[in-house]
């Protein structure tokens, strides 16, 4: 990521999502992001080196997710319905963007707010018992 391509994501992530930071290599962010309902998410992405070109992973470290039925989501592994990737550990990873749909324009505040509305809809799961697909379209 280029110097100018770094202080830019920084600006833009500092002013609509300031609890997410990035790190001074521009190669991780951590912070929590809040909910309608109050409720509080500890996000991790993970920005690869060929960060524009390649997309961040984005894993929910916590609290650990559960689905409808209390079992943990982690064990979903890779879902469609879900949109979630493999997991590391018991963190769920998100899928916020399809890779071969991902352009080098694309930035880290995009996937932050998709991060966001996942993080809605998984609410809305927890609520009403229907997967994710039933909230969130495909990309």
């Amino acid at each position: 990521m280029t110097p100018q391509r770094l202080a830019a994501e920084r600006l833009v992530l500092q002013r609509y999502f300031p609890s997410l930071n990035l790190n001074e290599t521009g190669r991780l962010t951590v912070g929590t992001l809040v909910t309608n309902a109050g409720n509080r998410y500890s996000v991790a992405f993970d920005i690869p080196a060929s960060f524009p070109d390649s997309p961040p992973t984005v894993f929910v470290t916590d609290p650990v997710l559960t689905d409808f039925d209390g079992d943990p989501l982690y064990t979903t592994g890779v879902s469609s319905t879900m949109h979630t990737l493999g997991p590391r550990g018991t963190e769920v990873q998100i899928c916020h963007s399809h890779p071969n749909k991902w352009h080098a324009h694309d930035t880290l505040y995009q996937v932050a707010l998709k991060v966001r509305l996942w993080l809605e809809a998984y609410e809305l799961h927890l609520r009403f018992g229907q997967n994710l697909d039933h909230f969130l379209p495909h990309a």
